[in-house]
């Protein structure tokens, strides 16, 4: 683990660190092999919503395919309600790794 400083100069270890992890390079060339090996099996049978870490499909993706739900329901006079969640700060443990 490698602590990345969220603000500069950092303060505090607990406050102004945020915990990265680098993957050695064997790491990354593994992880792809396993990847190009699941996903074609897998692809098929995941939610036609789902977005992330798939080929062809961003950010973006996601924002139209939602908006356009949104939209569908209040052009047929129903209501629509969101509830948005920051999970920012459940990501700012500091973790040693011996």
């Amino acid at each position: 683990m490698v602590a990345i400083p969220k603000v500069h100069p950092p303060i505090s270890i607990q406050n102004d660190l945020r915990p990265i992890s680098l993957l050695p390079t064997v790491a990354k060339v593994l992880e792809g092999i396993v990847k190009d090996w699941l996903m074609p099996p897998l692809d098929p049978l995941l939610d036609e919503n789902q977005f992330g870490c798939r080929p062809g499909r961003s950010t973006t993706h996601t924002l139209i395919a939602v908006l356009h739900k949104w939209m569908k329901i209040l052009n047929k006079r129903g209501s629509v309600r969101a509830v948005f969640i920051d999970y920012r700060k459940a990501f700012d443990i500091i973790t040693i790794v011996f």
